[in-house]
């Protein structure tokens, strides 16, 4: 970061969520860590946590499923979850004691009856196709979205800042 006259104290990074309404299926991607503006802001926009039809976790870090479940409860309550097959993998054979692990888990316990685990090259809803981008968790994905004129990589956090992640 010094190297380009950047602040090396508190390096912000960005977590977004997207939604994509699309042939009548409203996904979400990612619930962000469930304690930001998510639900208040689909709200405010017509989008009750009720509409949503599938929720689509890019990996198990809390600031991606925390917004899963609340209150041992489903957040998302008509939603699929659909969540990356490696990465559950991991975290059921990962040892105990890992708080983020542990955390995971917790989250993913209101959802288990309505978990669907996916794949790299699995189209996940029309147009979303699954892509592996491990590394920085065992399981990582992002996402190709076609529809348009020309595809776009939803990247998730395989690239978390603007000059560090493609240095």
């Amino acid at each position: 970061l010094e190297e380009y006259g950047l602040p090396t104290e508190n390096v912000p990074t960005d977590v977004s969520q997207l939604v994509i309404d699309y042939g009548g299926v409203r996904t979400l991607v990612d619930t962000g860590t469930g304690q930001g503006e998510l639900v208040p802001t689909m709200e405010a926009l017509g989008m009750a946590p009720g509409s949503v039809d599938r929720v689509v976790v890019s990996h198990f870090h809390g600031d991606h499923i925390g917004g899963l479940s609340r209150d041992g409860a489903p957040a998302f309550p008509n939603a699929s979850v659909h969540f990356p097959e490696p990465e559950l993998a991991f975290l059921e054979s990962a040892p105990s004691g890992n708080e983020n692990v542990e955390n995971a888990l917790a989250k993913l316990a209101p959802v288990r009856d309505r978990l669907q685990t996916y794949r790299a090259g699995d189209e996940l809803v029309p147009g979303l196709t699954a892509v592996a981008a491990p590394g920085h968790t065992p399981g990582h994905m992002s996402y190709m979205l076609h529809g348009g004129s020309e595809p776009v990589l939803v990247a998730g956090d395989a690239i978390l800042h603007f000059a560090v992640s493609f240095e």
